[in-house]
């Protein structure tokens, strides 16, 4: 068999143990098996076995069948371990050896690691080339601690979608591409003090335990994105304390409560007096689980009747739409006031009176509904009642109008009002995103926690959410958690576009502008970049989020993976 049939492994300057233990499908007629091993070892920690090696990975003259069905194929299996006294970080690939012009297989398989939700091959196709030039699609990214292994199964199928002229007659080839390079960190030392009296069946201390690097980012957040190597638990001030939130290529944030799927975005500091919004852990919707699987976040996040930042493209969204899809602010988008979470006067006169907190959303209408519907009673007394901030805050280098009912339109600069998030996100050479939310920008102190949003707190927030404890994520936290203002990624946690399709894009809490005629808001786009290009009626996805008091219990035995959340016990 020639070198160039071989699966091919590239590494940089670590070592990694690769076994490959074969691969057959149940629904290909045609499987090529290498059986003699070949051994590469240049540095003391570098060491490369293959054994086993079957030819290329091949696809051929299958025919398209459901997810549950390419789900129970047997699949290619194959393990990584670090040899070396460092962390690796490891990108692990499918290269494409037939490209869309000479397989029509190209547009229609479907691909799962470790059975994981499926997602089509072309949806997440990077530029990356390979030595044979063809596309390699980014499977997963992996941290692996000295000496440990991991294992890896992949699985490949033809979508149901595909009709048999689309499938019939026509074949794939791919082959695994793992690139690794030493992971470097400038530590901030272990999990914090203050969470070391967590009780051990907490989710706080899950979190303290894991296997999770404290450390600060490479990368700067709001100016690049996260480095793809980047997989940590770093720190910045919050309106409590000392906030640690996940950036990058985070892995292991998965927590199952209430049926549902969620990430932990970050944990919030710790005031010197206070209640249980000392260290509580927000977290955002990752799906809803409505067909009541028994690890949701196992489920595709990406199905026609989930959450994930999902919304139908028809109309504007507006036919389809599922509880996840809804317009930020009623149907207009020519007042100031339609930024808000809840809002004041549209025709009012005064800063003051056009950003109050009089008139709830139709964001949070949708929010208080759907709160009532999915927590029980119980669930509802482990959430915390933390600050959602609605940034109302009005930027240094605005017109400040004197008449804000948003129909200023003379003298230079009274086209536009400038929101401070975007004063601190929207230029990336100086981006500087906070996770402490400004007073708002008046002298009448009575107004001063307008963007504060909590549901009855009112020592640090404004407890106008009548006891409900929900919220959004700011682009602030999205900004700390890997991305920035422009620009597309799609190597960190919060990315979206697992299905492909263009359309998940979704709602942050913070305004950007309003230049005359339209209000803006901020959102977090398909492609992993945030924009400011939207208006308030647009329908556009809704990511619910909660925020869980440290002393929530979970079930032990969950390590924050996808197919072992740590899963809350209410």
């Amino acid at each position: 068999m020639s070198k160039s049939s071989k699966i091919i492994i590239f590494i940089s300057v670590l070592g990694l143990l690769l076994v490959t233990i074969g691969v057959t499908y149940s629904y290909l007629k045609t499987t090529a098996i290498q059986s003699d091993s070949n051994v590469i070892s240049t540095l003391n920690c570098l060491e490369v076995t293959m054994e086993d090696v079957s030819a290329p990975i091949t696809v051929s003259e299958t025919y398209p069948v459901s997810d549950d069905e390419g789900l129970q194929t047997t699949p290619y299996r194959f393990k990584l371990k670090n040899l070396c006294n460092i962390q690796v970080g490891v990108d692990i690939n499918l290269e494409s050896l037939t490209t869309a012009s000479s397989s029509g297989l190209y547009y229609y398989l479907k691909v799962s690691l470790n059975n994981n939700p499926a997602a089509l091959l072309r949806s997440k196709t990077s530029t990356t080339k390979y030595a044979s030039g063809t596309d390699a699609r980014r499977l997963t990214y992996a941290s692996i601690n000295p000496n440990e292994e991991r294992t890896y199964e992949l699985k490949l199928w033809v979508d149901s979608d595909a009709t048999y002229s689309q499938a019939g007659n026509k074949t794939y080839q791919g082959k695994i591409v793992a690139v690794a390079q030493p992971v470097y960190y400038t530590n901030i030392g272990t999990a914090p003090s203050e969470w070391s009296s967590a009780a051990s069946n907490t989710l706080l201390a899950a979190i303290r335990d894991g296997r999770y690097t404290y450390a600060n980012p490479i990368t700067t957040p709001g100016r690049t994105h996260n480095n793809v190597y980047e997989n940590v638990i770093s720190s910045t001030p919050d309106d409590y304390g000392t906030s640690y939130y996940f950036r990058g290529n985070v892995e292991n944030n998965y927590v199952s409560f209430a049926n549902m799927c969620w990430r932990i975005v970050r944990v919030t500091g710790r005031a010197n007096s206070g209640t249980d919004y000392n260290n509580a852990i927000k977290l955002v919707l990752f799906n809803y689980n409505p067909n009541n699987v028994s690890n949701p976040c196992a489920y595709s996040e990406m199905g026609t009747t989930n959450a994930f930042a999902r919304y139908n493209n028809t109309d504007n969204g507006k036919k389809g739409m599922s509880p996840y899809n809804v317009n930020h602010n009623g149907t207009s988008n020519n007042k100031n006031a339609y930024i808000g979470f809840m809002y004041g006067d549209p025709a009012g006169t005064t800063y003051e009176a056009t950003h109050a907190n009089t008139t709830n959303s139709t964001i949070l209408t949708n929010l208080i509904t759907w709160y009532d519907l999915v927590f029980t009673t119980a669930q509802k007394n482990v959430l915390a009642d933390v600050i959602w901030c609605n940034d109302k805050s009005i930027a240094s280098n605005s017109y400040n109008p004197d008449n804000w009912t948003g129909t200023y339109n003379t003298g230079i600069g009274a086209e536009r009002t400038n929101y401070a998030v975007k004063e601190r996100i929207y230029d990336s050479s100086t981006a500087n995103p906070t996770l402490i939310c400004p007073d708002a920008s008046t002298s009448n102190t009575s107004y001063k926690k307008i963007s504060k949003f909590t549901a009855s707190e009112t020592t640090y927030g404004n407890g106008a959410l009548n006891g409900y404890k929900i919220g959004l994520l700011t682009a602030d936290e999205i900004a700390f958690a890997g991305s920035k203002f422009s620009g597309d990624n799609s190597n960190y946690y919060l990315y979206a576009n697992t299905r492909g399709d263009g359309y998940q894009i979704y709602w942050t809490l913070s305004p950007s502008y309003h230049n005359g005629s339209r209000a803006y808001m901020m959102l977090n786009y398909y492609t992993g970049s945030m924009s400011q290009y939207n208006f308030p009626e647009y329908y556009r996805g809704l990511r619910p989020m909660i925020a869980l008091k440290p002393t929530t219990t979970i079930v032990s035995g969950g390590d924050g993976s996808q197919n072992n959340p740590y899963v809350v016990s209410v």
